[in-house]
């Protein structure tokens, strides 16, 4: 079962200083499982980067997350993303950190590319639409879905695509 809690610390209060944490109960194999990083998969027929993360999301994973993407763009050119957020352990996050990743993705200079972001969870949704509408950059278009057939559609590929296993 999901635990959501919001706090805010008036001592370091900020325009933005809620503090967003959401676990689900992991046994000790889950994480182990989880101990690589960034583990994804790209399909060429689409130009597709396709990330299924099994981990707790903070800041330091998204960082990672947005390097890793930043690298493959110098080697690759352009592609557009899905990230199938369905199976994480938790989202730990300070809005700050929202603000931070906002203003990085907000520099990306390239073409048009789409990322596609999806879950089930109604708080990831949220969280995700907070990113959403912190980005300003109009080349950089994301969407955060609840079914991954409106993924497939919208990144226009083949449901299956999104589907198969990666790891």
């Amino acid at each position: 079962m999901a635990q959501v809690a919001i706090r805010f610390d008036p001592a370091t209060m900020s325009s933005m200083s809620a503090v967003f944490r959401w676990r689900i109960p992991a046994s000790t194999e889950q994480v182990l499982k989880a101990v690589k990083m960034i583990e994804y998969s790209f399909n060429e027929q689409y130009n597709l980067f396709i990330w299924k993360p099994k981990v707790v999301i903070d800041l330091q994973l998204l960082l990672e997350a947005i390097s890793t993407t930043e690298e493959l763009k110098a080697q690759r050119g352009a592609f557009n993303r899905f990230v199938n957020i369905s199976d994480i352990l938790g989202i730990s996050l300070h809005a700050p950190d929202l603000e931070d990743i906002a203003r990085r993705r907000s520099a990306y200079d390239g073409p048009v590319v789409k990322a596609a972001y999806f879950t089930p969870h109604a708080l990831s949704i949220g969280i995700g639409r907070m990113l959403q509408s912190l980005i300003k950059n109009k080349q950089l278009k994301i969407e955060v879905f609840g079914n991954i057939q409106s993924c497939a559609n919208w990144l226009d590929v083949p449901q299956e695509i999104l589907e198969a296993k990666s790891d």
